[in-house]
């Protein structure tokens, strides 16, 4: 009988705390293949993070970007199997996860075409997802600060990631990929299936693009921007777990 990395499997899917440090993503996914897909929540947790922010840097709304998020990490799981054993993990997942977020794009774009009629009630819609956004943005970061500093830091944080916002879609992802996940050339050129020479004309041109306070922000305060709370991360893990678990009876 195959052993679990005594992930904890109660039904609710709990929060739990992870040691991902001790475990080596081939060792986790080994163990996922010998028959213990909870966890794969070692793999969500360790993450998450990063595949959110390739998410949000392609859509606009944060709810969007989870579902993105939670999407993607269950067509990774399906596919496993197939991930070759020399390919890192992470670039992998990023990959799947912009595929997503571009699919998720294009299928937008197609419903909004065939209901122009629609159009004011899309806008009332999309209103609302803003002010629930706004909401969820404000509430991340309420553990660690105590209210006057909370306040500020959200604020700037919401600069930045609004000013992100205004870039090209092709320089954001770059961008997000290159000055605030830190990914290699290589790594985001993999990512993106673009040249190398790509990535760096295009993340130039970002950092060109983007007001100089803010670029000093990010790069001296290594400023968090779109960011996944906890509470938001243990969401998508709960969520996946639970359809796992129910494809697999």
């Amino acid at each position: 009988m195959s052993q679990s990395l005594k992930l904890n499997k109660q039904k609710t899917f709990k929060r739990f705390e992870i040691s991902c440090d001790e475990l080596s993503d081939k060792k986790v996914v080994l163990s996922i293949l010998d028959g213990n897909p909870d966890d794969y929540g070692y793999i969500m947790k360790r993450y998450n993070q990063k595949m959110y922010r390739v998410a949000r840097s392609i859509v606009k709304q944060s709810s969007q970007a989870m579902d993105i998020v939670q999407e993607s990490h269950l067509k990774a799981f399906n596919k496993l199997n197939q991930l070759d054993s020399d390919l890192k993990i992470l670039p992998w997942l990023c990959s799947i996860t912009r595929n997503q977020a571009l699919m998720y794009l294009r299928k937008q774009k197609l419903e909004r075409s065939m209901n122009v009629i629609d159009i004011h009630s899309l806008d009332d819609s999309n209103s609302d997802t803003d002010a629930r956004s706004h909401k969820e943005k404000s509430s991340m970061a309420t553990q660690d600060f105590n209210p006057e500093e909370n306040a500020e830091n959200q604020q700037l944080k919401t600069l930045i990631e609004q000013t992100i916002d205004t870039l090209p879609e092709d320089f954001r992802l770059v961008f997000v990929l290159r000055g605030v996940e830190h990914f290699s050339l290589k790594e985001t050129a993999e990512i993106l299936s673009i040249e190398i020479v790509t990535v760096k004309t295009r993340y130039f041109r970002a950092k060109k693009l983007l007001q100089q306070k803010i670029q000093h922000l990010l790069s001296q305060q290594n400023m968090q921007v779109y960011e996944i709370g906890g509470i938001h991360c243990d969401q998508i893990i709960q969520n996946v777990l639970l359809q796992l678990n129910a494809h697999s009876k």
